[in-house]
């Protein structure tokens, strides 16, 4: 039974799996797709402490609606995406979950 590591620095050490789009275009589907798992990360941080700070209010902080709230968005923002992307993080795991679905490259062929 093989178990794939969620570290990303142990799984450069294990072979590619088979379909991964090669040169250029893997890094560039590699780096899209780790981009888009830090996003996702940000959003559910921005929701849970938002979620955090409305039940320590008790109301609901609306970006724009006093001076408090704009600040708190602002700094909820900066908090989740500071947290998000980290090495352990959520993004991480999700990467390493999705890195092997990436698509195949197109082959291109060569007719003359």
């Amino acid at each position: 039974m093989h178990i794939q590591a969620i570290n990303p620095l142990a799984r450069s050490s294990q072979p590619e799996p088979a379909g991964l789009p090669v040169g250029k275009a893997k890094q560039d589907a590699e780096a899209k797709l780790k981009e888009s798992c830090r996003q996702f990360e940000a959003v559910l941080w921005r929701s849970v402490l938002e979620k955090s700070n409305s039940s320590q209010s008790g109301s609901e902080a609306s970006p724009g609606g006093d001076k408090t709230g704009t600040y708190q968005y602002f700094i909820n923002d900066t908090l989740a995406n500071s947290v998000s992307g980290l090495p352990s993080s959520f993004s991480s795991v999700l990467f390493a979950a999705l890195a092997p679905h990436l698509p195949q490259e197109p082959k291109s062929s060569n007719h003359s």
